[in-house]
């Protein structure tokens, strides 16, 4: 491995070094806000809006920090493949309690 490449490399960690902490300096500014005037715009509770805001930031971080530190980019594409289907699995697990937990209240609205 020569210089200019382990140089370039250094450069690329310090710079997501640099994003993870700029992100979470976000993470900590978001939390300190007030978002009541955010959610009477998007008509969901501020809490909701906090919680939405720092998954996504979270999910940045966690690409980032899989990506180039777990070298994850420098994998085969079948790796990409299970990352993607366990995605999509945890979308799914995440999502089917909501369905079920929905299709409950129905029954229990009372006018």
């Amino acid at each position: 491995m020569d210089t200019k490449s382990l140089s370039k490399k250094n450069r690329t960690y310090l710079i997501v070094f640099a994003s993870l902490m700029f992100l979470t300096f976000i993470t900590v500014w978001v939390s300190g806000l007030d978002l009541t005037k955010t959610s009477k715009i998007l008509a969901i509770d501020a809490s909701v809006c906090a919680i939405i805001i720092a998954l996504s930031v979270a999910s940045v971080k966690g690409f980032l920090v899989g990506g180039y530190f777990m070298h994850l980019f420098d994998e085969k594409r079948w790796v990409y493949l299970l990352i993607l289907l366990s995605v999509f699995f945890f979308i799914a697990l995440l999502y089917l309690p909501l369905l079920e937990s929905h299709s409950r209240l129905e029954h229990y609205y009372v006018p």
